[in-house]
């Protein structure tokens, strides 16, 4: 457990009062519950962070029985076209979800999207609740902040059906496969029982999950930091996406296409329809992340499921967790209720809120609660929570390079690499072209 405590806990998190973290928040504001009033709209995911937010909702009215809140929701594909374009407009949300990474956040910051939160911040301590790495993510380029963070996550996370595996005769590794040979032998032993062994959402974000996963045992721990950071203008770093390391990842995506592993025209699945498909017990294994457990469990499957961490490309770097902590709550400068909004968002982010509703979908965020807090969360997750310390964890490539450079590029280029229009040499060349841009101030 200290091991946990000392690299976990500062990463997720949970803990105690709402009423008083509320009822301080309005103090300090000189309200009263009583004049808390009025109607404001959340925008978020579907799935655990929409049932988070109906639980909070119900608390909060109950609290502040003149307090409206609306829910709606986008998915994840939706919101990475189209944030900007929504947060921006005069129906903006008053309290929307964003991801602080490199991808759509930075545009909304820098167009003036979305207003500053440094009193929530403040009075909150979040400076202090937070990871550093988080405190510095969170942190705009002119020492503002304009987001708040909501929960921690994980990915990839392999989960497979037991029946399929049981059919097949395939003994479920214990966390993680251990070799490609081993990944090699169940994914054959799966087919042969009549079964597709894998799906992933291939349209979008799942399929640069797995680069992440793979690139992290495929490269040096030097070199994986070199590709985390080496996009940078001025940078002189020679790692490029030309060489071994990253050249290992694209042809072994390539050589699990040929081997039957992907179920086919899983290209243009969402990661929506590709759970669908595991749901539907027609596949052995389903690629997703910490999320995916609760997602599952509430659908009540026909089958019991488990799950473990994809094999390495290289034995001797075998697979780690990879945390991210981009989830958070903002309030665009066009909110209708922006007093509201900030109420709300210090309740979701409050002690209460994080010890009683957020375990029941999600690791919190916050580093002042106890381990003995989180008895809520799924089974499953629960599970790799604990085996984080043994396995290690790291951060997700795609989620910290430039959108050019992961993102969107890369989707299109992995697709390629399956319909056959790119090779993982072609590919590498057009990321190494992107690269110099990036190093160089170019667009």
């Amino acid at each position: 457990m200290m091991l946990i405590r000392r690299k976990i806990r500062p990463l997720l998190v949970v803990a105690v009062a709402a009423a008083f973290a509320v009822l301080a928040a309005q103090a300090a504001r000189g309200a009263s519950p009583a004049a808390v009033e009025g109607t404001i709209t959340v925008q978020t995911f579907p799935g655990p962070l929409a049932s988070l937010v109906a639980d909070a909702i119900k608390v909060f009215e109950q609290r502040y029985p003149k307090a409206h809140v609306k829910l709606t929701t986008i998915t994840n594909e939706q919101w990475r076209a189209s944030a900007p374009t929504i947060l921006a407009s005069k129906d903006a949300p008053d309290v929307a979800f964003v991801q602080v990474d490199s991808r759509v956040y930075p545009s909304l910051v820098v167009n003036n999207v979305l207003r500053p939160l440094d009193d929530v911040w403040k009075k909150l301590n979040l400076g202090k609740l937070y990871p550093q790495s988080t405190v510095q993510a969170y942190t705009a380029s002119d020492g503002k902040h304009y987001a708040v963070n909501n929960d921690v996550v994980w990915a990839p996370v392999v989960y497979y059906n037991k029946d399929i595996f049981k059919k097949a005769g395939v003994q479920a590794p214990q966390g993680r496969v251990a070799t490609m040979a081993e990944w090699y032998r169940m994914t054959d032993a799966i087919k042969k029982a009549g079964y597709d062994p894998l799906v992933l959402g291939g349209q979008t974000f799942p399929f640069g999950h797995l680069v992440d996963a793979l690139l992290a045992t495929s490269a040096t721990p030097a070199q994986f930091k070199a590709y985390m950071t080496n996009w940078r203008k001025g940078s002189d770093s020679r790692v490029k996406y030309s060489d071994p390391a990253f050249q290992r990842v694209l042809q072994t995506i390539v050589d699990w296409n040929k081997h039957g592993i992907f179920t086919n025209g899983f290209v243009s699945n969402t990661m929506e329809q590709g759970d669908a498909l595991f749901m539907s017990g027609k596949v052995a294994m389903d690629q997703g992340g910490s999320w995916t457990a609760g997602i599952a469990r509430s659908q009540k499957p026909s089958f019991g499921f488990g799950w473990f961490l994809y094999p390495p490309v290289r034995t001797a770097q075998p697979a780690r967790f990879q945390v991210y902590a981009g989830n958070a709550w903002t309030i665009p400068v066009r909110a209708k209720n922006p007093d509201l909004a900030r109420t709300f968002i210090e309740f979701l982010i409050s002690k209460q809120t994080e010890e009683t509703i957020t375990p029941k979908y999600l690791i919190p965020s916050r580093s002042d609660v106890s381990p003995t807090k989180l008895k809520q969360l799924d089974p499953l997750v629960k599970q790799q929570l604990t085996s984080i310390p043994k396995f290690g964890a790291t951060g997700l490539w795609g989620d910290t390079v430039p959108p050019e450079l992961g993102a969107e590029s890369t989707y299109a280029l992995l697709q390629g690499l399956i319909t056959g229009s790119e090779t993982p040499q072609s590919v590498g060349a057009k990321l190494d072209t992107i690269l110099r841009n990036l190093q160089q101030g170019k667009k």
